[in-house]
Order: structure tokens, then sequence, then C-alpha cells
């Protein structure tokens, strides 16, 4: 059997004396639907098989809508949202820190900013930060910026966040420019194409 799609595989459990069996695992960061089974028999071999879905989540996610790319000098509102699965209101602080290139560890944030939220049970709360691009960025050769957002609450049991790049461009465009004509029989070739190119800006 091929057990590579699988959180865990305990082949050997015994049962209390209360017939009950525990079993210890840790989930995967993939947030998703797990199947668990059981399949269990006694000294007769008799046979029984249990199945029962469970669910992997987070309490609160951060989510952000991120553009493809940004132009050196922009001025951008990154709309971000806290969605929570929560039973209570989550009351908390959300933090955006934006840097020069894509490694957040080993460089600091050239802004932070940060505000307060509340989210109640099951919804989702949503606010804007403001993202200034800076006109050259001249990072390991990369003309990229970072954006990490963070959330805690303030009982300091839940949290989340994500790291996202966004590349920058230079605020230059590339225009191509055609003029065409129909060369008819027994017109001069040389006068129309000098002709056209005095069209040309």
């Amino acid at each position: 059997n091929v057990f590579s799609n699988s959180l865990a595989f305990e082949p050997f459990l015994y049962p209390n004396k209360q017939g009950k069996v525990s079993l210890k695992f840790k989930t995967s960061d993939k947030l998703s639907t797990y199947c668990v089974r059981v399949y269990a028999h006694d000294k007769n071999m008799n046979s029984k098989i249990l199945s029962k879905d469970f669910v992997v989540s987070l309490p609160v996610k951060v989510d952000a809508t991120v553009p493809q790319y940004l132009y050196a000098g922009d001025k951008y509102s990154l709309a971000v949202s806290l969605s929570s699965l929560a039973d209570n209101k989550v009351k908390g602080k959300m933090y955006l820190y934006q840097y020069e290139g894509t490694d957040y560890v080993n460089s600091n944030p050239i802004k932070t900013l940060c505000e307060d939220v509340a989210v109640d049970a099951g919804g989702t709360y949503k606010l804007m930060f403001d993202i200034d691009v800076p006109e050259k960025l001249i990072v390991d050769k990369t003309n990229e910026i970072g954006i990490k957002v963070l959330f805690a609450d303030d009982e300091k049991q839940f949290s989340d966040g994500m790291f996202v790049t966004i590349p920058v461009l230079n605020r230059e465009q590339t225009l191509t420019e055609v003029h065409s004509a129909i060369l008819k029989t027994g017109d001069d070739k040389r006068k129309m194409v000098e002709k056209l190119e005095k069209e040309f800006v």
C-alpha cells in the first residue's frame, strides 16, 4: 500500500479496558477536509471499518488583494481582509510591513502601519493600507517590493499572516507606430516611401 498522501498511519493500536483507542498526530499545513479511517478486528477476526471527516482550519485568516505589478512611484491602496471562524468576537491589531526587495528576514521595513480591528464570530473585517512604491528599486538587482501582513489578537490566542512580493516596473512604455500605403502599378515607390517616412513622429 502507498501512504504518501496519509497524514498518519498507525498499524498497531490497542484499546483500553473501556474499549477506547486514542491517537495523536500532527495535521498538515494545508487547510482542507481530511478523512479518518479505522480498521479494527478482534481475536476471532471479526472486523469493522469506521470513517469520519474532520476539517483543518484556522480560527482567523488574513487575505489580501495583490496586484500583478506596480509602477515605480505608484501609490496603491492594498485591500486586506480578516475572516474569523472563532466562536466569539475577536479583537486585535493588523500590521503591514513594506520592504524593498523580497528578503524580509534580513532587512528592515521601509514602512510600517498598524490598525485596530474587531471581527465578529463568523464574520469578515475589511480594511485598506496605503502603499508608496519607491521611484527606484535596486535591491539584489530585483525590482520588487515585499508586503507582510500580520494579525494578532489582544488575548494572544489567534494569529495569522502572509508575505507576498509585487514586481515593480519602470514608468516607461514602448509604442509602435505603423503607417501603410498601397503601391499601385506605375506609382513611384521611392516617393511613396519618402511620404510615409514623413508621417512618423
